[in-house]
């Protein structure tokens, strides 16, 4: 009968769900110590030798892979050397350009100073001209 599953209250319910899966997991965990005991272990595992010796042909010995960071640090030394070098060459190309640069520079502003010097002293004696026009009566005018 279903009705009967509907009559129980929470607390019984839940005793009966708990007895199901403390049983089912007791069942499982003897199943599994069943299976424990007639399991067989070879000692050393084969394949686990196996594993071992390929992984030491594969990997170099101490010294080797000491020789070798050694002969690595060696090169970095070199590359850094030959990267300082270059950086030092370009910065005094750089800096010789720079100062041919304003040295150009400098002798186009005197160059401009002179054209303005003689430009203004120009139209002051344009200006000088002008204003003794101004003053100086015309003989037209007499």
């Amino acid at each position: 009968m279903t009705p009967m599953l509907a009559d129980l209250t929470g607390l019984e319910t839940a005793g009966v769900i708990g007895g199901l899966v403390f049983g089912g997991a007791g069942s499982l965990v003897a199943v599994i110590a069943l299976f424990k005991k007639t399991e067989t272990q070879v000692s050393p595992q084969p394949l686990n030798v196996e594993i071992v010796k390929a992984l030491h042909d594969q990997f170099a010995k101490k010294d080797e892979f000491e020789a070798h960071l050694a002969g690595d640090r060696e090169r970095q030394a070199q590359i850094c050397r030959k990267l300082e070098l270059v950086e030092r060459e370009a910065r005094a190309a750089l800096g010789g350009e720079m100062a041919k640069l304003n040295s150009e520079r400098q002798r186009t502003m005197e160059k401009l100073n002179e054209q303005f010097t003689f430009i203004r002293e120009s139209l002051a004696a344009i200006n000088t001209e002008l204003k003794l026009k101004r003053e100086k009566p015309h003989d037209d005018d007499r």
